[in-house]
């Protein structure tokens, strides 16, 4: 799953959401609807997954699904013309924050705020 925030960048926006979600966790307010980039995807390979998918940023997943960072989809474009075509594409992945599901939301969007991440992943870490 992934956790959204939007309008980070916008302060008061943030101070009153902030205020609103005192009793939330992660797991109330995030995404479970968004494609993933397999690690095992080669530069060569982007244009054609860029083409099947209209989201900016990607996570990153092994073959076990488990997160290993995000990439967006500015950073895969210029790729294309950058790399050699047999690079692996998970190179580009930034590590990131990973939240768990039960994270109180406040933290979590200190967490996101500290990052400057417009999406962070979620996990169950039990």
């Amino acid at each position: 799953a992934m956790f959204v925030f939007m309008g980070a960048e916008q302060e008061l926006a943030y101070a009153k959401m902030k205020a609103s979600v005192g009793g939330q966790i992660v797991a109330e307010v995030m995404t479970s609807s968004f494609e993933v980039m397999p690690n095992s995807l080669r530069i060569g390979e982007i244009h054609g997954f860029l083409l099947q998918h209209a989201q900016q940023v990607f996570p990153v997943v092994n073959a076990f699904q488990q997160c290993e960072g995000l990439v967006s989809r500015s950073e895969l474009q210029a790729a294309i013309s950058e790399l050699p075509e047999a690079s692996p594409a998970s190179c580009l992945a930034r590590a990131v924050p990973v939240l768990d599901w039960r994270l109180p939301l406040p933290r979590a969007l200190q967490i996101m705020e500290q990052s400057r991440e417009p999406i962070l992943p979620v996990a169950d870490s039990a």
